[in-house]
């Protein structure tokens, strides 16, 4: 048996997707022969899949075409025009890769981590395969005419993958199954709850790509909302690279010298857990299931995070972590200001996080992929 996972790193140096993509080859490892495929040539997800032993090889990407501002799940036009074109070669270079490895119908499952990526999967399961598998990693637009068409796509797939319910709520086809992100830190969380630290400033951090739809700005701008008590203890971090860097920077220079926002470019969650005392997801769409939440709750940081989507589905209805409505500055204020002077709270929300992060455990999620996909 060969699985081919077919990704799209071209858009994130390793985004949430793709550290999913990385647990799935790990569940994959020792079962069956896993080849990687991807329609990016450099990427933090090729370098982690590479030294990590799996094979990977190459197919022609447009990922990068589609703007500056667009995810890896959304088509520009460029991409659109380079779709045709792209997916037929891609197709003759999969089939040769087949022919040469003597692989019969019944010898491939097919994965597909994107949107994009399933379009090829479903060309390619039209010759011939044993599964066709989408792992669903966003919240679906019904208003979109080119998600309506996707989702009629999606009906031939065997198995179709969910990581929230936020998710499995927007694809109205039977055969989908919940399984919600693995997170590689879940080993080494803390066996403790933390407490409000004294004695010193509390940083507020955003862990995210610097895109529109993140609502960075409004994280920014919720400085201007604080009380005087609220500006002294308090101060900002932001973790991440993207397109909007300058402008957010204006965003922070137009609020005066005192404003305490610190860029701190990208660094992996591990080696920046220590140094954030509150987390911040402060995101204008519904996200599917944010990375950065449950990598927090590992962590044993509290959140607060948008009424939105999979990140309010993480919270719990204020179970762990206070929920907001988006673009809304001042109510973000209001929260960081009430966690940051209620230690009773902040250790409630440490503690609750915690413990939901063992839903997240990667041997859980190994055990349940292999159940649903190798069965």
């Amino acid at each position: 048996m060969t699985v081919f996972v077919l990704e799209d790193s071209s858009k994130h140096w390793l985004g949430g997707g793709q550290q999913v993509t990385l647990e799935v080859l790990e569940a994959l490892r020792g079962r069956c022969r896993t080849i990687v495929c991807d329609m990016a040539r450099r990427s933090g997800f090729l370098d982690r899949a590479s030294k990590a032993g799996f094979e990977v090889r190459f197919l022609y990407g447009f990922g990068a075409l589609g703007g500056k501002f667009r995810q890896s799940y959304n088509l520009g036009v460029a991409e659109l025009l380079c779709l045709p074109p792209l997916t037929l070669w891609n197709l003759f270079v999969f089939l040769r890769w087949r022919y040469r490895l003597a692989l019969g119908p019944r010898d491939i499952i097919l994965y597909a981590a994107t949107k994009k990526t399933f379009f090829l999967a479903w060309w390619l399961s039209l010759f011939g395969c044993r599964k066709l598998i989408f792992h669903a990693h966003t919240v679906e637009d019904s208003r979109s005419i080119i998600d309506s068409l996707f989702k009629a796509l999606l009906r031939r797939a065997d198995i179709i993958l969910a990581v929230s319910t936020a998710v499995r709520r927007r694809l109205p086809v039977p055969h989908i199954e919940l399984l919600p992100n693995p997170c590689s830190l879940a080993p080494r969380r803390p066996l403790e709850a933390r407490a409000l630290p004294l004695g010193r400033p509390l940083v507020a951090a955003v862990v995210a790509s610097l895109i529109p739809i993140k609502g960075i700005e409004d994280f920014i701008v919720s400085w201007r909302f604080l009380s005087s008590h609220g500006k002294d203890i308090l101060r900002y971090h932001i973790y991440g690279t993207g397109p909007m860097e300058r402008s957010l920077r204006r965003t922070a220079s137009e609020l005066g010298p005192d404003c305490p926002v610190a860029f701190k470019g990208f660094i992996p969650f591990e080696e920046l857990a220590e140094g954030i005392d509150i987390l911040v997801q402060p995101s204008i769409v519904p996200e599917a299931c944010g990375m950065s939440v449950v990598e927090a709750f590992c962590s044993a940081i509290p959140v607060i995070v948008t009424d939105l989507g999979g990140q309010s589905e993480l919270a719990e209805n204020g179970h762990c972590g206070i929920l907001i409505p988006p673009r809304s500055p001042e109510a973000l204020a209001g929260a960081l200001e009430r966690l940051a002077s209620s230690p009773d709270e902040y250790h409630r929300l440490s503690r609750n996080g915690l413990a939901a992060s063992a839903a997240h455990h990667p041997d859980l999620f190994r055990r349940r992929f292999n159940a649903i996909v190798l069965s």
